[in-house]
């Protein structure tokens, strides 16, 4: 029987992911810092829980031995404070770990983020790196240390880039705000045909078994680029609503952003709507998995699919 080793196998896509080698009758060892689980997707029954602290490797080093597979997609997208220490000092670790219990092949969770490109058109994996924000930059610092580490160690790593992922168990995503517009019967979108760089979580998932079955060593973008009116119109589709649309010029929307920001700042919170999140909303990117598809067995669910299924979840969870 094989044997996994996932870290943020409790998180959105490490829960997905888990499941899915579960069903593929691997044994899986999650490691983990919660003392108990609690995941829809897959009871700690039916893993082998390895408690332990990402940053303190004398806690699960161990647990790697005899492990075909790692899949790292443990990550901190939350608190700034924390992300140099996990995204990148806890790679490091893990990536050592794996090299003394010689694995086989090692999965790493990265993000397009770490490419920043805000110009129009196909984006593959050639584009160089520009990260903007401390998420982006650390997991682009995770990327630089696995390249390091690979220049000794010759264990293959496949450095995966999902855009955007939606899906079920995914409570608080952008998918969702979009989809809340759509049953009040309005479509929303920024500047002049903005694409949407989603992906469904079930893509994830299989690009993660793909590189690993091919024992990949080198670095894809996961992506099912769709412009932004075309999968909002899906969303109205699957929804049954008549939805009017809504163009706001760019110019209009960073306005009310820039404006916004700072009041809210004033008020000790967070502005929902940042210039930041309208660059994103205006993008016209179209990051593409075109490498992906060629060198493993990679297809995309289409979105009439993904969104569907995400849909009736959102609806079956009082989410909409």
């Amino acid at each position: 029987m094989k044997t996994a080793f996932i870290t943020g196998a409790t998180g959105f896509i490490g829960a997905h992911l888990t499941r899915a080698l579960l069903d593929e009758g691997y044994h899986v060892k999650v490691l983990t810092r919660k003392t108990t689980i609690d995941n829809a997707l897959w009871a700690a029954t039916e893993v082998e829980v390895v408690q332990g602290d990402l940053l303190q490797p004398e806690q699960w080093q161990d647990a790697l031995l005899g492990c075909t597979f790692v899949f790292h997609t443990a990550g901190e997208v939350r608190n700034e404070s924390r992300m140099d220490a996990l995204n990148v000092t806890g790679t490091q670790h893990l990536l050592q770990a794996c090299a003394a219990a010689n694995v086989t092949h090692i999965v790493h969770l990265s993000s397009v983020g770490v490419i920043g490109a805000n110009r129009a058109g196909p984006i593959d994996e050639t584009e160089p790196a520009n990260p903007f924000n401390t998420y982006e930059v650390s997991k682009w610092e995770a990327e630089k240390v696995v390249a390091a580490w690979q220049q000794n160690n010759s264990i293959p790593v496949a450095v995966l880039r999902p855009t955007v992922v939606y899906g079920e168990q995914a409570r608080s995503t952008l998918i969702l705000f979009w989809m809340k517009l759509v049953q009040r019967g309005i479509r929303f979108t920024i500047g002049s045909n903005p694409v949407a760089n989603y992906v469904y979580v079930a893509d994830v998932v299989k690009a993660c078994l793909a590189v690993s079955i091919k024992k990949a060593n080198d670095t894809f973008i996961v992506g099912n680029p769709i412009l932004l009116k075309d999968f909002i119109e899906i969303g109205a589709t699957v929804l049954g609503r008549n939805a009017r649309a809504l163009a706001l010029p760019k110019w209009v929307a960073m306005a009310v952003a820039n404006i916004a920001t700072p009041l809210f700042k004033l008020l000790g919170r967070k502005s929902p709507w940042t210039p930041e999140l309208v660059q994103a909303l205006a993008l016209q990117s179209s990051y593409e998995a075109k490498k992906l598809e060629v060198e493993t067995d990679w297809t995309a669910t289409p979105h009439t699919v993904g969104l569907a299924k995400t849909i009736e979840w959102y609806l079956a969870e009082k989410l909409l």
